[in-house]
């Protein structure tokens, strides 16, 4: 660790988590081989899981700080909740980790020495593709536009990043304050972060601070594609889009996204095209998978992005569908 940098006990660790189980045993076992010290910087938000996740990391991982929500947080409640604990018990860096994103060694060591700098609010690392190292995960955006990562140099300027594991100086927490769970209870991540650019602080990326990403290839296809893949009618993918607290394109938080994000008076009308965009691809997707066979539409959908994703991980998750 840098000079000047916080000690590794003035460190907490946010990991909202529900029904999660056997990742966060998992996860917790692989800290706990990263460094002796850093599980007891550990706080778990474990939002009404009906797994037993709260009752075994109280019994197996004692060092753990376990905070329960009654099943109504959802990412953005838990995070903030994680976030106010850690600020409670004086916490001087803050990092975010999903249950599902497990950091190399050093990568937290990384994080904080660039968080020695007080002119940074807040550094995301690098993520890979668990399994498939040549596959990095964008880490963020500028200027609206996903950040082109291939190498290059340590740190990266970005507007905002992507919520898998991020680290936060709480000088800059307190400035900014804390996410907004009620606007955004799930795709907050880039929306708060950019309020630490938008305060005069610098949000980076780490690219030497890496960790590995359980990354679900068929989340992340297009709504045309998930759902010609995927079996079900046009209703329930209109249910799933668009009436889920979870959905990133449901009308209310496209809507609520766009205008803090971009300010614009056209806010509405861009929500309105984009929703109507997913619409009409959900219809095109039903009609794909019913005109040409499931089989042949996922062989297409494989085919299509081979470029882009490791291509055994992809045909593995189609075929467990």
């Amino acid at each position: 660790m840098a000079k000047g940098s916080t000690p590794i006990n003035r460190w907490r660790v946010v990991i909202p988590v529900h029904n999660a189980l056997q990742d966060v045993v998992t996860l917790l076992s692989h800290l706990r081989g990263l460094n002796p010290v850093l599980p007891g910087a550990v706080i778990l938000v474990d939002d009404g899981s009906r797994d037993g996740t709260a009752e075994l990391v109280a019994r197996e991982f004692t060092e753990v700080c376990v905070v329960r929500g009654d099943g109504n947080l959802w990412w953005g409640g838990a995070t903030r909740l994680g976030m106010q604990t850690a600020l409670d018990q004086g916490a001087e860096m803050i990092f975010w980790l999903n249950h599902d994103c497990f950091p190399l060694p050093g990568a937290f060591e990384k994080l904080a020495d660039v968080l020695a700098d007080p002119k940074v609010g807040c550094v995301s690392g690098w993520c890979r593709i668990k399994g498939y190292p040549d596959y990095s995960v964008n880490p963020g955006f500028l200027a609206f536009r996903p950040l082109a990562m291939s190498g290059g140099p340590e740190l990266v300027k970005a507007d905002g990043v992507n919520g898998n594991f991020v680290g936060f100086r709480t000088d800059a927490v307190m400035k900014v304050g804390l996410p907004d769970a009620e606007s955004f209870p799930h795709y907050g991540d880039g929306v708060y972060t950019i309020r630490f650019s938008r305060a005069g602080f610098n949000v980076l990326v780490c690219t030497t601070a890496r960790a590995d990403l359980e990354f679900e290839l068929e989340r992340r296809l297009s709504p045309f594609w998930r759902v010609a893949v995927n079996r079900g009618g046009s209703r329930k993918w209109l249910s799933y889009y668009f009436f889920s607290p979870r959905s990133l394109y449901h009308v209310g938080n496209r809507y609520r996204q766009t205008r803090f994000l971009r300010g614009s008076w056209k806010s509405p009308f861009y929500a309105a095209l984009l929703n109507a965009s997913v619409a009409g691809q959900i219809l095109a997707g039903v009609a794909a998978r019913r005109v040409i066979g499931i089989r042949a539409v996922r062989d297409k959908c494989i085919q299509y992005h081979q470029h882009k994703w490791p291509f055994a991980k992809l045909r593995k998750e189609l075929d467990s569908l």
